[in-house]
C-alpha cells in the first residue's frame, strides 16, 4: 500500500490541480469467495495456436520481435529473444531493465491493440521473474490489460510487501486500487498466470499454475460501458518513487489473449 501511495503521488504531481486522485488497497477475494473463475474457452475471432490451443491472439516468441504484437516500447530497458531460460525448447521473451537514478519508471514491453469489441477479457502468459527485480520501493508489472481508450488498466504486479492486481483509472483523474493477493506469485521459476476481467460483472479473477487465487473480486473503477476495445502489454514495467528502480530481468512465454462478448 505504501509503495502504491508513493507512486501515485509522483504521477499526480504533474497533473491539472482540478483532477481527482485516490489510492487504496484491499485483500482480494480468495477461491470460493466470489463467483466466476478463469475462463478457458476460445474468444471471438479465435484461431488455431498449435500447442497453445485456440485463442483470439497468441504469441510463443518463435520468430523475430515484435512477432504478432504491434510494437516494442522501452525506457531504460531492452527486449530480446533468448533460449537460455526458455520455458520449453523454443525461445522466450527476455525483458530487461537497467538500474537508473534519473527516473521513477523504467519499462521494456510489447504492445498489442485490438479492434474486436467485448466485455470479458482473458490474458494468460508464462513468466519467470528474477527475485532481484523487486527492491524495497519497486512495483514491478509483467502483464497488463487496458481498455476505455487507454484510460483503464489492470496489471499483474509484484511488490516488496505483497503481490497484487493493480487497477488504475485515468477517467477525470488518477484512481488506483491494489487488490492484494493472499500469497506472492512465485519468483525465479516459470509460472503460468491467467488474468480474467469481466467488465459486465465488474469482477476480476486470477489463477496461478492452474490454481484460482482470486475469484469474483469486485473492480472499483471499472468503465461505465462494459463493451470495450482492449489492448495488452507484456514485459516488465517498474515504478519507484525514490528514483532508484532496480535492475530487472523477466522472461515471458506462451502469451494468449481472448475477447468474449
Amino acid at each position: 500500500m505504501k509503495i502504491l501511495a508513493l507512486a501515485l503521488a509522483s504521477f499526480t504531481a504533474t497533473m491539472d490541480p482540478g483532477c481527482g486522485a485516490a489510492v487504496g488497497a484491499n485483500n482480494a477475494n480468495g477461491p470460493g469467495d466470489g463467483g466466476g473463475g478463469t475462463d478457458t474457452s476460445a474468444g471471438v475471432g479465435a484461431a488455431d495456436c498449435g500447442k497453445l490451443g485456440t485463442h483470439t491472439f497468441c504469441e510463443d516468441f518463435a520468430g523475430a520481435l515484435p512477432g504478432r504484437f504491434d510494437a516494442e516500447s522501452t525506457s531504460g530497458g531492452a527486449l530480446a529473444l533468448g533460449a537460455g531460460q526458455a520455458k520449453d525448447a523454443s525461445s522466450a521473451l527476455d525483458a530487461s531493465l537497467l538500474h537508473v537514478s534519473t527516473s521513477t519508471r523504467t519499462f521494456a514491453r510489447l504492445h498489442k491493440d485490438f479492434v474486436i469489441r467485448g466485455s470479458h477479457f482473458v490474458l494468460a502468459f508464462a513468466e519467470r521473474v528474477d527475485p532481484s527485480c523487486v527492491g524495497s520501493a519497486d512495483l514491478v508489472q509483467t502483464g497488463t490489460l487496458s481498455a476505455n481508450g487507454n484510460r483503464y488498466f489492470l496489471a499483474v504486479a509484484h511488490g516488496n510487501d505483497s503481490d497484487s492486481i493493480v487497477e488504475t483509472s485515468l477517467e477525470s483523474g488518477v484512481y488506483t486500487q491494489a487488490h492484494k493477493l493472499a500469497a506472492r506469485i512465485p519468483r525465479g521459476a516459470w509460472t503460468r498466470v491467467v488474468l480474467d476481467a469481466d467488465l459486465s460483472r465488474q469482477t476480476v479473477d486470477l489463477s496461478v499454475d492452474g490454481a484460482i487465487v482470486v475469484q469474483g473480486e469486485p473492480l472499483k473503477y471499472a468503465p461505465t460501458a462494459a463493451s470495450q476495445v482492449p489492448a495488452i502489454d507484456v514485459g516488465v514495467l517498474t515504478d519507484n518513487i525514490t528514483w532508484n528502480p532496480s535492475a530487472c530481468t523477466v522472461e515471458l512465454d506462451d502469451v494468449t489473449f481472448d475477447v468474449h462478448l
